[in-house]
């Protein structure tokens, strides 16, 4: 059963300008230590960046809250898998209110996608709960 769906669209130039403007700041307070690691090895980081933030945001939509309730950035780290497939991994308030909305006798999944084309960065995550066990 679909328990939470979230899309978001983000435009590479607007992380390119934030990028040249906050650099250090934004980066710090958004991303998770693992996918600043992951960005080093990339050659479009503004690219990078905008699908990640994308998954962010359509993430907090599927849990309901958007970025409030306690929930933030970094809470949330999207990581690839080696196929390329991106995997949501949540922690602190967004792990919680996962539980919350996840119901008894059922475990969450949770997937996503994401895409960019020329100036735009897209994504789509949809949270189902399955049986547990």
């Amino acid at each position: 059963m679909i328990i939470g769906i979230g899309t978001d669209l983000v435009s590479i130039d607007r992380i390119t300008t934030i990028l040249k403007k906050y650099e250090t700041r934004f980066i710090t307070r958004v991303f998770s230590d693992s996918e600043q690691n992951s960005a080093k090895t990339k050659e479009n980081k503004s690219a990078y960046f905008a699908k990640r933030f994308a998954c962010k945001e359509a993430c907090v939509k599927a849990l309901g809250t958007g970025i409030s309730s306690g929930i933030v950035f970094k809470d949330i780290s999207i990581e690839s898998l080696h196929s390329g497939k991106p995997s949501v991994m949540l922690c602190g308030k967004a792990l919680e209110r996962l539980k919350k909305m996840t119901p008894h006798g059922k475990k969450a999944v949770i997937h996503a996608t994401i895409t960019d084309e020329s100036s735009f960065a897209q994504a789509f995550v949809i949270i189902e709960a399955i049986k547990d066990g």
